[in-house]
C-alpha cells in the first residue's frame, strides 16, 4: 500500500472526559512521489435520534475547530468532531437530501458519494446544513485537516475528538477537555505526567473557571501546588483523602496556563517522592 495508516483510539472514565473519544492517525507516504495536497478527515452521518434523523442541523465552531450536529427537537442531543492537531480545520456540512440544498449532492444516482465529492468535502468549507427546513434535515458532516505536504518516506499525524453531549455548552466543555488531554499525551517540560501511580488525585475540569476538583482513589493525603509561568507557586492545598474537601477556589487567578504538582504525603515521608505534574488552563471570569 502506498499510503499505510496506523490508528490509535483513547477513552477515559475520569470526570470531565467521559463524553469524548480521541482517535489518532499516522499516515505514511510509501510512494516515490511527494504529496502536496493531502487532507485527512472523518465523515459522519450522525442521524441523531433514529426516528427524527431528518430533524438534524449542523454548524461550525471555528475557535475550537469543531463541526457539530444536533437534533432540533426540544432537549435534542448534540454530537461533534474536533480537530486536535495544530493544522487548520475544514468543515463541510452536507444536506443528505436530493439536490444537496446548494451543497454537495451525494445522493445523485449517477455517482452517489463519489471520490470527487469526498475530496471536495475534505478540502472545501460549508459551515451549515439542515437550515433549508425550519425543523432541520438529514445531514452529514465531514471534519478534516490539511493540506499536508508529505515527502516519500515521511509521515503525518492527525487526531480528532468524537464528542457527544446534552447541549452545546456540554460538547464545548468536552472539546476543551479533549484538547487539554491530548496535549498532555505529548508533553513538554512540566506538561507531563511524571513518576507516580494511578492512585494520585486527578484534577478536573480542565480548562477550569472558578473551582477545580480532585478525584481521589485512596484515603491518603496529598499536597497540591499550582504554579504560574514564572515558576511562582500561586495556590497550595492539602487534599485530605476521599472524605476531605476536594475542591479549590481559583476564581481570583487570571486566565492563562498554569502547572500543577501533586505529591503523596505518605510517599514523601518514606522518601519515595512520587508525584504527578501537569498543565491546567484557567479561563477566569474576572
Amino acid at each position: 500500500c502506498a499510503l499505510p495508516i496506523s490508528h490509535n483510539a483513547y477513552a477515559w472514565s475520569t470526570p470531565g472526559n467521559r463524553k469524548y473519544v480521541i482517535v489518532e492517525y499516522f499516515i505514511k507516504n510509501n510512494g516515490t512521489t511527494p504529496l502536496s495536497t493531502l487532507y485527512a478527515g472523518i465523515s459522519a452521518d450522525w442521524d441523531i435520534d433514529a426516528v427524527s434523523y431528518a430533524k438534524n442541523r449542523s454548524d461550525y465552531d471555528a475557535s475550537r475547530k469543531m463541526g457539530y450536529t444536533w437534533l432540533t427537537d426540544l432537549n435534542g442531543k448534540y454530537a461533534g468532531i474536533k480537530v486536535l492537531t495544530p493544522e487548520a480545520g475544514n468543515f463541510n456540512a452536507i444536506d443528505n437530501v436530493a439536490g444537496g440544498n446548494g451543497g454537495l449532492d451525494i445522493v445523485d444516482a449517477t455517482d452517489y458519494y463519489s471520490t470527487a465529492d469526498k475530496y471536495n468535502a475534505l478540502s472545501t468549507p460549508r459551515l451549515q446544513a439542515g437550515i433549508a427546513d425550519a425543523d432541520g434535515e438529514d445531514v452529514l458532516n465531514v471534519m478534516s485537516t490539511g493540506p499536508f505536504g508529505v515527502a516519500p518516506g515521511d509521515s503525518v499525524k492527525v487526531a480528532f475528538a468524537l464528542i457527544c453531549g446534552d447541549d452545546l455548552n456540554d460538547i464545548k466543555g468536552s472539546a476543551d477537555s479533549a484538547q487539554v488531554h491530548y496535549d498532555l499525551m505529548y508533553p513538554v517540560g512540566l506538561n507531563s505526567i511524571s513518576s507516580g501511580e494511578s492512585n494520585l488525585p486527578y484534577v478536573y475540569p480542565n480548562p477550569a473557571q472558578n473551582t477545580i476538583n480532585f478525584f481521589i482513589n485512596s484515603n491518603d493525603d496529598y499536597e497540591f501546588e499550582l504554579i504560574n509561568n514564572l515558576g511562582q507557586v500561586v495556590k497550595t492545598k492539602m487534599i485530605k483523602g476521599i472524605s476531605g474537601s476536594n475542591q479549590l477556589d481559583v476564581s481570583d487567578l487570571n486566565s492563562g496556563i498554569y502547572y500543577y504538582k501533586i505529591t503523596s504525603e505518605k510517599d514523601k515521608s518514606n522518601g519515595n517522592n512520587k508525584h504527578k505534574v501537569g498543565k491546567l488552563i484557567i479561563t477566569s471570569a474576572r
